[in-house]
Protein backbone atom coordinates (compact mmCIF):
# COMPACT_ATOMS: atom_id res chain seq x y z
CA UNK A 1 0.00 0.00 0.00
CA UNK A 2 2.78 2.41 0.98
CA UNK A 3 4.68 1.58 -2.19
CA UNK A 4 1.58 2.22 -4.31
CA UNK A 5 0.98 5.62 -2.68
CA UNK A 6 4.57 6.69 -3.28
CA UNK A 7 4.32 5.63 -6.92
CA UNK A 8 1.01 7.51 -7.46
CA UNK A 9 2.42 10.70 -5.93
CA UNK A 10 -0.03 11.28 -3.13
CA UNK A 11 -3.67 12.35 -2.95
CA UNK A 12 -3.05 16.13 -3.27
CA UNK A 13 -0.90 15.73 -6.35
CA UNK A 14 -3.48 13.47 -7.97
CA UNK A 15 -6.28 16.00 -7.36
CA UNK A 16 -4.16 18.84 -8.88
CA UNK A 17 -3.42 16.80 -12.00
CA UNK A 18 -7.15 16.01 -12.35
CA UNK A 19 -8.07 19.68 -12.15
CA UNK A 20 -5.46 20.52 -14.86
CA UNK A 21 -6.99 17.98 -17.22
CA UNK A 22 -10.58 19.17 -16.67
CA UNK A 23 -9.95 22.96 -17.15
CA UNK A 24 -7.84 25.42 -19.22
CA UNK A 25 -4.63 25.66 -17.22
CA UNK A 26 -2.91 28.21 -19.51
CA UNK A 27 -5.86 30.59 -19.24
CA UNK A 28 -6.01 30.23 -15.49
CA UNK A 29 -2.27 30.85 -15.26
CA UNK A 30 -2.63 33.98 -17.40
CA UNK A 31 -5.38 35.35 -15.18
CA UNK A 32 -3.31 34.62 -12.09
CA UNK A 33 -0.25 36.36 -13.59
CA UNK A 34 -2.31 39.41 -14.54
CA UNK A 35 -3.74 39.67 -11.05
CA UNK A 36 -0.27 39.40 -9.55
CA UNK A 37 1.09 42.05 -11.94
CA UNK A 38 -1.75 44.46 -11.15
CA UNK A 39 -1.13 44.06 -7.44
CA UNK A 40 2.59 44.81 -7.87
CA UNK A 41 1.88 47.89 -10.04
CA UNK A 42 -0.70 49.16 -7.55
CA UNK A 43 1.88 49.01 -4.79
CA UNK A 44 4.35 51.15 -6.87
CA UNK A 45 2.33 53.93 -8.64
CA UNK A 46 5.44 55.94 -9.56
CA UNK A 47 7.08 53.05 -11.35
CA UNK A 48 3.75 52.21 -13.01
CA UNK A 49 3.37 55.76 -14.41
CA UNK A 50 6.90 55.80 -15.84
CA UNK A 51 6.46 52.37 -17.45
CA UNK A 52 3.12 53.27 -19.06
CA UNK A 53 4.44 56.59 -20.40
CA UNK A 54 7.56 54.92 -21.81
CA UNK A 55 5.50 52.33 -23.63
CA UNK A 56 3.12 54.97 -24.99
CA UNK A 57 5.93 57.18 -26.30
CA UNK A 58 7.77 54.25 -27.87
CA UNK A 59 4.69 52.89 -29.63
CA UNK A 60 3.66 56.38 -30.80
CA UNK A 61 7.14 57.19 -32.12
CA UNK A 62 7.39 53.91 -34.04
CA UNK A 63 3.94 54.46 -35.56
CA UNK A 64 4.82 58.02 -36.61
CA UNK A 65 8.14 56.97 -38.19
CA UNK A 66 6.52 54.15 -40.12
CA UNK A 67 3.71 56.44 -41.35
CA UNK A 68 6.32 59.01 -42.46
CA UNK A 69 8.39 56.40 -44.29
CA UNK A 70 5.30 54.90 -45.88
CA UNK A 71 4.19 58.30 -47.20
CA UNK A 72 7.57 59.54 -48.43
CA UNK A 73 9.52 56.44 -49.40
CA UNK A 74 7.28 53.44 -49.99
CA UNK A 75 4.35 54.92 -51.91
CA UNK A 76 4.90 55.45 -55.65
CA UNK A 77 4.21 58.62 -57.63
CA UNK A 78 0.56 59.61 -57.85
CA UNK A 79 0.42 59.01 -61.61
CA UNK A 80 -0.80 56.03 -63.67
CA UNK A 81 1.77 53.24 -64.11
CA UNK A 82 4.45 54.92 -61.97
CA UNK A 83 6.89 52.06 -62.58
CA UNK A 84 7.34 53.26 -66.16
CA UNK A 85 8.48 56.76 -65.11
CA UNK A 86 12.27 57.24 -64.93
CA UNK A 87 14.49 60.19 -64.00
CA UNK A 88 16.94 61.40 -66.66
CA UNK A 89 19.85 63.75 -66.05
CA UNK A 90 23.38 64.25 -64.75
CA UNK A 91 24.40 63.65 -61.15
CA UNK A 92 24.61 66.99 -59.38
CA UNK A 93 27.44 67.38 -56.87
CA UNK A 94 26.19 70.77 -55.63
CA UNK A 95 23.22 69.36 -53.71
CA UNK A 96 23.09 67.83 -50.24
CA UNK A 97 22.22 64.41 -51.64
CA UNK A 98 23.16 63.14 -55.12
CA UNK A 99 20.28 63.79 -57.52
CA UNK A 100 19.84 63.79 -61.28
CA UNK A 101 19.34 67.25 -62.80
CA UNK A 102 19.46 68.71 -66.31
CA UNK A 103 19.54 72.04 -68.09
CA UNK A 104 16.87 73.01 -70.61
CA UNK A 105 19.31 72.41 -73.47
CA UNK A 106 20.08 68.95 -72.09
CA UNK A 107 16.36 68.23 -71.94
CA UNK A 108 15.78 69.32 -75.55
CA UNK A 109 18.68 67.18 -76.78
CA UNK A 110 17.46 64.03 -75.04
CA UNK A 111 13.81 64.68 -75.91
CA UNK A 112 14.54 65.05 -79.63
CA UNK A 113 17.04 62.19 -79.92
CA UNK A 114 15.86 59.45 -77.57
CA UNK A 115 13.75 56.57 -78.90
CA UNK A 116 13.18 54.70 -75.62
CA UNK A 117 10.52 56.97 -74.14
CA UNK A 118 6.90 57.68 -75.01
CA UNK A 119 7.62 61.21 -73.87
CA UNK A 120 9.99 63.28 -71.73
CA UNK A 121 8.96 66.17 -69.49
CA UNK A 122 10.93 68.83 -67.62
CA UNK A 123 9.86 70.70 -64.53
CA UNK A 124 11.15 72.75 -61.62
CA UNK A 125 9.75 73.78 -58.26
CA UNK A 126 9.33 77.47 -57.57
CA UNK A 127 8.11 79.68 -54.72
CA UNK A 128 6.07 82.76 -55.60
CA UNK A 129 3.83 85.33 -53.98
CA UNK A 130 0.22 84.26 -54.63
CA UNK A 131 -2.76 86.61 -54.46
CA UNK A 132 -6.30 85.86 -55.58
CA UNK A 133 -6.82 89.49 -56.55
CA UNK A 134 -5.01 92.81 -57.07
CA UNK A 135 -5.96 94.09 -53.60
CA UNK A 136 -5.09 90.89 -51.72
CA UNK A 137 -1.86 90.63 -49.73
CA UNK A 138 0.34 87.97 -51.42
CA UNK A 139 1.48 84.90 -49.53
CA UNK A 140 4.28 82.49 -50.36
CA UNK A 141 3.09 79.47 -52.30
CA UNK A 142 4.96 76.48 -53.78
CA UNK A 143 4.26 75.48 -57.36
CA UNK A 144 5.83 73.93 -60.45
CA UNK A 145 7.03 75.16 -63.83
CA UNK A 146 6.34 72.34 -66.30
CA UNK A 147 6.64 71.66 -70.02
CA UNK A 148 3.39 71.64 -71.99
CA UNK A 149 3.46 67.85 -72.42
CA UNK A 150 3.76 67.26 -68.67
CA UNK A 151 0.19 66.16 -67.95
CA UNK A 152 -0.37 64.02 -71.10
CA UNK A 153 2.93 62.15 -70.63
CA UNK A 154 2.25 61.56 -66.92
CA UNK A 155 -1.27 60.39 -67.76
CA UNK A 156 -2.99 62.98 -65.56
CA UNK A 157 -6.36 64.27 -66.80
CA UNK A 158 -7.62 67.60 -65.39
CA UNK A 159 -10.55 67.36 -63.02
CA UNK A 160 -11.79 70.69 -64.34
CA UNK A 161 -10.89 72.71 -67.42
CA UNK A 162 -7.94 71.73 -69.62
CA UNK A 163 -4.18 71.16 -69.54
CA UNK A 164 -1.57 73.21 -71.39
CA UNK A 165 -1.54 73.40 -75.19
CA UNK A 166 1.75 72.83 -77.07
CA UNK A 167 1.80 76.46 -78.28
CA UNK A 168 1.77 77.67 -74.65
CA UNK A 169 5.28 76.33 -74.16
CA UNK A 170 7.13 77.85 -77.10
CA UNK A 171 7.76 81.56 -76.47
CA UNK A 172 9.45 82.65 -73.20
CA UNK A 173 7.19 84.76 -71.00
CA UNK A 174 4.23 84.93 -73.39
CA UNK A 175 1.53 82.58 -72.07
CA UNK A 176 0.54 83.45 -68.48
CA UNK A 177 -1.81 80.53 -67.81
CA UNK A 178 -2.00 78.36 -64.70
CA UNK A 179 -3.48 75.09 -63.46
CA UNK A 180 -4.42 74.84 -59.79
CA UNK A 181 -3.80 71.90 -57.52
CA UNK A 182 -7.01 70.26 -56.33
CA UNK A 183 -6.46 70.85 -52.60
CA UNK A 184 -5.34 74.42 -53.30
CA UNK A 185 -8.48 75.04 -55.37
CA UNK A 186 -10.67 73.75 -52.55
CA UNK A 187 -8.86 75.69 -49.83
CA UNK A 188 -8.41 79.04 -51.54
CA UNK A 189 -11.47 79.16 -53.80
CA UNK A 190 -13.98 76.94 -52.02
CA UNK A 191 -14.02 74.42 -54.91
CA UNK A 192 -15.72 77.04 -57.08
CA UNK A 193 -16.26 75.44 -60.50
CA UNK A 194 -16.50 78.91 -62.04
CA UNK A 195 -12.78 79.41 -61.40
CA UNK A 196 -11.93 78.64 -65.05
CA UNK A 197 -11.09 81.87 -66.85
CA UNK A 198 -10.55 83.88 -63.67
CA UNK A 199 -7.31 85.76 -63.06
CA UNK A 200 -4.93 85.27 -60.13
CA UNK A 201 -1.58 86.91 -59.44
CA UNK A 202 1.76 85.16 -59.10
CA UNK A 203 4.63 87.49 -58.21
CA UNK A 204 2.40 90.36 -59.30
CA UNK A 205 1.83 88.87 -62.78
CA UNK A 206 -1.74 88.17 -63.83
CA UNK A 207 -2.31 84.50 -64.75
CA UNK A 208 -5.49 83.03 -66.21
CA UNK A 209 -6.74 79.81 -64.59
CA UNK A 210 -7.33 77.15 -67.25
CA UNK A 211 -7.73 73.98 -65.20
CA UNK A 212 -7.66 72.08 -61.91
CA UNK A 213 -5.70 68.86 -61.33
CA UNK A 214 -7.44 65.70 -60.01
CA UNK A 215 -7.50 65.08 -56.26
CA UNK A 216 -5.28 62.00 -56.49
CA UNK A 217 -2.41 63.93 -58.13
CA UNK A 218 -0.22 65.76 -55.59
CA UNK A 219 2.85 66.48 -57.71
CA UNK A 220 6.13 64.76 -58.51
CA UNK A 221 7.74 65.11 -55.10
CA UNK A 222 6.74 63.04 -52.08
CA UNK A 223 8.15 65.74 -49.81
CA UNK A 224 6.34 68.78 -51.27
CA UNK A 225 2.81 69.28 -52.58
CA UNK A 226 2.55 71.65 -55.50
CA UNK A 227 -0.27 74.17 -55.31
CA UNK A 228 -0.17 75.36 -58.93
CA UNK A 229 1.39 74.56 -62.32
CA UNK A 230 2.50 77.04 -65.01
CA UNK A 231 4.28 76.59 -68.37
CA UNK A 232 8.05 76.27 -68.11
CA UNK A 233 8.36 79.16 -70.60
CA UNK A 234 7.15 81.50 -67.83
CA UNK A 235 10.41 80.81 -65.99
CA UNK A 236 12.13 84.09 -66.98
CA UNK A 237 9.21 86.17 -65.66
CA UNK A 238 8.53 84.26 -62.46
CA UNK A 239 12.21 83.75 -61.59
CA UNK A 240 13.92 86.79 -63.16
CA UNK A 241 17.72 86.64 -63.25
CA UNK A 242 19.27 88.58 -66.10
CA UNK A 243 22.70 87.08 -65.40
CA UNK A 244 21.57 83.54 -66.24
CA UNK A 245 19.44 82.93 -69.38
CA UNK A 246 17.59 79.73 -68.31
CA UNK A 247 16.88 78.39 -71.81
CA UNK A 248 20.38 79.01 -73.16
CA UNK A 249 22.81 78.14 -70.36
CA UNK A 250 23.68 74.47 -70.72
CA UNK A 251 25.47 74.40 -67.38
CA UNK A 252 22.39 75.71 -65.49
CA UNK A 253 21.23 72.26 -64.40
CA UNK A 254 18.24 72.87 -62.15
CA UNK A 255 15.49 70.97 -63.98
CA UNK A 256 14.04 67.59 -63.15
CA UNK A 257 13.50 65.49 -66.28
CA UNK A 258 11.24 62.44 -66.23
CA UNK A 259 10.50 60.06 -69.05
CA UNK A 260 7.84 57.40 -69.48
CA UNK A 261 9.26 54.24 -71.03
CA UNK A 262 7.70 52.84 -74.17
CA UNK A 263 5.96 49.51 -73.77
CA UNK A 264 8.48 46.71 -74.09
CA UNK A 265 11.55 48.88 -73.39
CA UNK A 266 13.52 47.95 -70.28
CA UNK A 267 15.51 50.19 -67.96
CA UNK A 268 18.76 48.64 -69.18
CA UNK A 269 17.89 49.38 -72.80
CA UNK A 270 17.05 53.01 -72.00
CA UNK A 271 20.33 53.45 -70.12
CA UNK A 272 22.28 51.96 -73.01
CA UNK A 273 20.63 54.29 -75.53
CA UNK A 274 21.23 57.39 -73.41
CA UNK A 275 24.88 56.43 -72.95
CA UNK A 276 25.39 55.95 -76.68
CA UNK A 277 23.59 59.15 -77.60
CA UNK A 278 25.32 61.32 -75.03
CA UNK A 279 26.39 64.55 -76.77
CA UNK A 280 30.12 64.65 -77.44
CA UNK A 281 30.34 68.42 -77.10
CA UNK A 282 30.64 68.15 -73.29
CA UNK A 283 34.19 66.89 -73.59
CA UNK A 284 34.97 69.43 -76.32
CA UNK A 285 33.69 72.29 -74.17
CA UNK A 286 35.85 71.14 -71.27
CA UNK A 287 38.94 71.29 -73.53
CA UNK A 288 37.87 74.66 -74.89
CA UNK A 289 37.51 76.11 -71.40
CA UNK A 290 41.00 75.02 -70.46
CA UNK A 291 42.48 76.61 -73.58
CA UNK A 292 40.77 79.97 -73.01
CA UNK A 293 42.00 80.62 -69.50
CA UNK A 294 44.20 83.53 -70.56
CA UNK A 295 41.15 85.41 -71.94
CA UNK A 296 39.07 87.76 -69.84
CA UNK A 297 36.17 86.03 -68.04
CA UNK A 298 33.55 87.75 -70.21
CA UNK A 299 35.24 86.75 -73.49
CA UNK A 300 35.74 83.20 -72.24
CA UNK A 301 32.09 82.91 -71.21
CA UNK A 302 30.66 84.27 -74.46
CA UNK A 303 32.93 82.15 -76.70
CA UNK A 304 32.15 79.09 -74.63
CA UNK A 305 28.42 79.64 -75.13
CA UNK A 306 28.89 80.20 -78.87
CA UNK A 307 30.87 76.96 -79.13
CA UNK A 308 28.21 75.07 -77.18
CA UNK A 309 25.50 76.42 -79.44
CA UNK A 310 27.38 75.64 -82.65
CA UNK A 311 28.20 72.08 -81.60
CA UNK A 312 24.70 71.46 -80.29
CA UNK A 313 23.21 72.63 -83.59
CA UNK A 314 25.67 70.48 -85.55
CA UNK A 315 24.75 67.35 -83.60
CA UNK A 316 21.05 67.96 -83.11
CA UNK A 317 19.98 69.66 -86.35
CA UNK A 318 22.85 69.00 -88.73
CA UNK A 319 23.17 65.30 -87.76
CA UNK A 320 26.95 65.67 -87.89
CA UNK A 321 29.18 62.87 -86.67
CA UNK A 322 32.35 64.99 -86.69
CA UNK A 323 32.97 68.46 -85.26
CA UNK A 324 36.39 70.17 -85.37
CA UNK A 325 37.28 73.20 -83.24
CA UNK A 326 40.35 75.29 -84.05
CA UNK A 327 41.72 78.19 -82.00
CA UNK A 328 44.30 80.65 -83.27
CA UNK A 329 45.80 83.40 -81.11
CA UNK A 330 46.95 86.41 -83.11
CA UNK A 331 48.37 89.05 -80.82
CA UNK A 332 45.49 90.45 -78.79
CA UNK A 333 42.87 88.66 -80.90
CA UNK A 334 41.51 85.15 -80.87
CA UNK A 335 40.06 83.34 -83.86
CA UNK A 336 37.78 80.35 -83.30
CA UNK A 337 36.56 78.05 -86.06
CA UNK A 338 33.96 75.30 -85.61
CA UNK A 339 33.49 72.96 -88.59
CA UNK A 340 31.10 70.05 -88.95
CA UNK A 341 30.23 67.54 -91.66
CA UNK A 342 26.47 67.78 -91.16
CA UNK A 343 23.68 68.33 -93.65
CA UNK A 344 24.17 72.13 -93.75
CA UNK A 345 21.54 74.84 -94.21
CA UNK A 346 20.92 78.28 -95.74
CA UNK A 347 22.12 80.90 -93.18
CA UNK A 348 19.82 83.65 -94.50
CA UNK A 349 16.73 81.53 -93.86
CA UNK A 350 17.91 80.52 -90.41
CA UNK A 351 18.62 84.09 -89.37
CA UNK A 352 15.23 85.30 -90.61
CA UNK A 353 13.26 83.21 -88.14
CA UNK A 354 11.49 85.54 -85.72
CA UNK A 355 11.36 84.73 -82.02
CA UNK A 356 14.20 82.18 -82.22
CA UNK A 357 16.82 83.25 -79.71
CA UNK A 358 18.97 80.15 -79.46
CA UNK A 359 20.23 79.90 -83.02
CA UNK A 360 22.38 82.20 -85.11
CA UNK A 361 20.68 85.26 -83.65
CA UNK A 362 21.84 84.31 -80.16
CA UNK A 363 25.42 83.65 -81.31
CA UNK A 364 25.57 87.05 -83.03
CA UNK A 365 24.27 88.76 -79.90
CA UNK A 366 26.99 87.12 -77.82
CA UNK A 367 29.84 88.04 -80.16
CA UNK A 368 28.59 91.64 -80.25
CA UNK A 369 28.83 91.85 -76.45
CA UNK A 370 32.60 91.31 -76.65
CA UNK A 371 33.09 93.54 -79.72
CA UNK A 372 33.86 90.62 -82.00
CA UNK A 373 32.76 89.37 -85.40
CA UNK A 374 30.98 86.18 -86.42
CA UNK A 375 30.55 84.60 -89.83
CA UNK A 376 28.69 81.48 -90.91
CA UNK A 377 29.40 79.53 -94.06
CA UNK A 378 27.10 76.68 -94.93
CA UNK A 379 25.44 74.93 -97.83
CA UNK A 380 22.96 72.09 -97.99
CA UNK A 381 24.83 68.79 -97.90
CA UNK A 382 28.24 70.44 -97.31
CA UNK A 383 28.33 71.05 -93.57
CA UNK A 384 28.75 74.30 -91.67
CA UNK A 385 31.67 76.50 -90.57
CA UNK A 386 31.18 79.04 -87.76
CA UNK A 387 34.07 81.51 -87.39
CA UNK A 388 34.56 84.16 -84.72
CA UNK A 389 37.24 86.81 -84.25
CA UNK A 390 37.32 88.61 -80.93
CA UNK A 391 39.74 90.49 -78.65
CA UNK A 392 41.25 88.51 -75.80
CA UNK A 393 40.18 91.16 -73.29
CA UNK A 394 36.61 92.41 -73.00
Amino acid sequence: MRAATIQAGGVAQAMEALRDQRGLPWLQDLVSDLRYGCRILAKNPGFTLVAVLSLAIGIGANTAVFSFADTLLLRPLTVPRPGEVLTVGSISASTIRPILLASYRDYVDVRDRSRSFEGLVAFSDTVVGFASGPDILPKLTIGMLVTANFFPVMGVEPALGRAFRPDEDQVPGRDAVVMLGHAFWQREFGADRAIIGRAIRLNGIEFTVIGVTPARFTGMDQYVRSEFFTPLMMWPRLVPDARVPPFEARDLRTLDVRGRLKRGVTLAQANTELSLRRPRFLEEVAKLTAMLRQCSPDVEQQLLRIAQEAISNAVQHGRADEVVIELDYQGNSLSMSIRDNGCGFVPEQEGARSGEHWGLVNMRERITRIRGQLSVTSAVGQGTVVTTISPIGS
